[in-house]
């Protein structure tokens, strides 16, 4: 439900839809039975109150998306903890419990802010806070327009479903050719196959049966001037000489936004190989 009263928000697109992506992914992950999940957009007027619960905002006239669920819900203790880096409930294996945490990373990078509100048994609420924008409408960008790369060909490389498909769409929004993996060994065989297919390779670290650390060591060996971009929010501290031996020419760490994801990569891309 849209409330055409909603002011316009100064955003980025691919990261808007990364918001609900995760969060409508766990609402659905908290109604296993089967349930309602409503996503509304309104206007609203931040006042010092909120400001105080919410110290990211700052009184003033925000859009507020909401994603309501009616799940299994949170304990208290639970949801305290929901925003944290890999905090899950889920079972080992089943996701790394970066959405929450990616969200709010998004979020803060707008200039808004998060609210949750959950009970045991009671489903739950998330508000996304983003500051509206005076003035007219901003002029509407092509992706891709005025980056001249050509047709740069990634081989893009994540464990996880969701947090890959999300990537694959902000590249390929960039102007970037994707050929995507969710297994770090398919994507081995894909590279063996065809080594010269491929412009640069951005990966996931932490990944079963062969890292991202480990992919790059092999992918390095059999071309050693292919770019490799690591993305990872747990990857140990090596230094710098250390990474560029592995051919590794710049980490992403997570939660980023698109814009940080374009900069990494162009970053990357523009790096000399290691002699």
């Amino acid at each position: 439900e849209i409330d055409p009263r909603a002011p316009l928000v100064k955003s980025d697109e691919t990261d808007i839809h990364q918001i609900l992506m995760n969060l409508a992914t766990n609402a659905a992950h908290a109604m296993e039975n089967g349930g309602r999940i409503d996503v509304t957009l309104a206007p609203v007027v931040v006042n010092d109150e909120t400001a105080v619960r919410l110290p990211d905002l700052r009184p003033g006239l925000y859009v507020r998306l909401s994603v309501v669920d009616q799940g299994t819900g949170m304990s208290p203790e639970v949801a305290r903890r929901a925003f944290e880096p890999f905090f899950t409930t889920k079972p080992t294996g089943v996701g790394t419990g970066l959405g929450l945490s990616v969200v709010r990373g998004i979020v803060r990078s707008h200039g808004g802010a998060l609210d949750l509100a959950s009970r045991p048994g009671q489903g739950t609420r998330v508000d996304v806070y983003l500051p509206a924008v005076e003035g007219e409408a901003p002029r509407m960008v092509e992706p891709g327009i005025g980056i001249a790369r050509g047709k740069v060909r990634v081989l893009l490389v994540d464990d996880e479903d969701i947090l890959a498909s999300l990537q694959k769409r902000r590249l390929e929004d960039s102007g970037y050719d994707v050929t995507v993996h969710t297994s770090s060994t398919a994507a081995l065989e894909d590279f063996r196959a065809r080594p010269g297919a491929f412009d640069i390779l951005i990966t996931d670290n932490t990944m079963p049966h062969l890292t991202g650390a480990a992919l790059a060591r092999e992918i390095h060996a059999l071309r050693p001037e292919l770019p490799i971009l690591m993305i990872s929010g747990v990857l140990e501290a090596d230094d710098p000489d250390t990474l560029r031996e592995r051919g590794i020419r710049g980490v992403l760490r997570k939660p980023h936004s698109a814009r940080e994801l374009e900069e990494a990569v162009a970053a990357a891309l523009a790096s000399p190989a290691s002699g």
